[in-house]
């Protein structure tokens, strides 16, 4: 869901799409579905809230698979830049590893200078996904200034592809194999209905990890993103090697209690689990 417009909306937008009972006691350990709060720091300023709705690794079952996702920027962010993002993936659980088979995507993204709609079909069985995208613009002249064009996304780069809030969800349940015995490292083929990417994921073990002043028993995993197509020379290059550290739990939900980019970027720390959809805070 990397979209939009300038470094810090990308970055936010992918780490979040990139992602306990230790930080809440009334925490349900066999709750089918898991609806999670989060709140997204820049430079220690408050720059986002998201919440994400998924189904729980420790109680799912081979069958469908549904997961949902809601960012606004706050802030500075938000004066700039006022970003709202919703997205919504559909799938099915097929094996242990890989785990996912998404079915469909779609993403609405509203910001100061537009609002974007993109739906992906993945048909499977070798045949490319298929994408539409509405776009709907504020102001005018909006695009990138970048004289030359995006390389293009080839029909053959979307075969085997899926979505990158349904990757950041596969990565958790690669966690989970590679503790069955499955190997550590993994590489997901990902396509935003405008750019295509790989993210490649290395488990380095399991650490402790203090979080809003308080220690945990984590899970450690590093994302990382490698652009392949559909990227101007500019965007490419933030895209380039961007890093992220995710904290899971150790109860067998495999949780985020922390995203954190590697170097100058966001980190998204999890500050609520609701018994429904989370509600995000009004803005003032």
């Amino acid at each position: 869901m990397r979209c939009l417009t300038g470094r810090p909306a990308a970055l936010l937008a992918l780490a979040a799409a990139l992602v306990g009972s230790a930080l809440f006691g009334g925490a349900r350990a066999e709750a089918p579905k898991l609806h999670l709060l989060y709140e997204g720091y820049w430079g220690g300023l408050h720059a986002a809230d998201f919440r994400i709705t998924l189904d729980n690794p420790a109680t799912l079952a081979k069958g469908p698979v549904g997961n949902d996702f809601r960012l606004q920027t706050r802030g500075l962010l938000d004066i700039f830049i006022k970003l709202d993002v919703d997205a919504k993936s559909r799938g099915q659980l097929v094996s242990d590893n890989p785990g996912l088979k998404v079915d469909s995507y779609h993403v609405r993204y509203r910001n100061k200078k537009r609002q974007r709609t993109i739906d992906i079909a993945f048909p499977g069985n070798d045949q490319p996904a298929r994408v539409k995208i509405h776009t709907r613009k504020f102001e005018e002249n909006t695009e990138s200034t970048d004289t030359k064009p995006a390389d293009k996304v080839t029909e053959d780069m979307l075969v085997g592809v899926t979505d990158p809030l349904s990757a950041f969800i596969e990565a958790l349940h690669r966690v989970r194999h590679h503790l069955k015995g499955g190997t550590k490292e993994f590489t997901l083929r990902v396509y935003d209905g405008r750019r295509r990417f790989d993210v490649e994921g290395v488990y380095k073990g399991k650490t402790e990890r203090t979080i809003l002043r308080v220690r945990h028993p984590v899970h450690h995993l590093v994302l990382s993103t490698i652009p392949v197509a559909g990227f101007r020379e500019s965007r490419r290059v933030l895209w380039d090697g961007s890093a992220f550290d995710v904290y899971l739990t150790t109860d067998g939900r495999f949780i985020p209690l922390q995203i954190k980019s590697l170097g100058f970027g966001p980190v998204l720390n999890l500050t609520g689990e609701c018994p429904q959809v989370c509600e995000l805070k009004r803005k003032n």
